[in-house]
């Protein structure tokens, strides 16, 4: 790196490199039917279609904590 002011300051290193996989599999036709049909009736509702009751998200339950 230079101490000349009129130079910009650039990294010397190259692009991050990444170790593992950078694209996933393809599902299964079981984990694919899957998402389709399951996921829909466990998944927490959108926020921003209004206000969240966690007590229906979880009949039964005596606490409920959402992090």
């Amino acid at each position: 790196m230079s101490s000349d002011p009129e130079t910009p300051i650039t990294p010397t290193w190259g692009p991050l490199r990444s170790f593992g996989r950078i694209k996933s599999r393809t599902l299964k036709p079981r984990q694919a039917a899957l998402f389709d049909t399951l996921l829909p009736t466990i998944a927490v509702p959108d926020p921003a279609a209004g206000p969240i009751d966690p007590q229906a998200l979880m009949p039964g339950a005596k606490a409920v904590w959402l992090e």
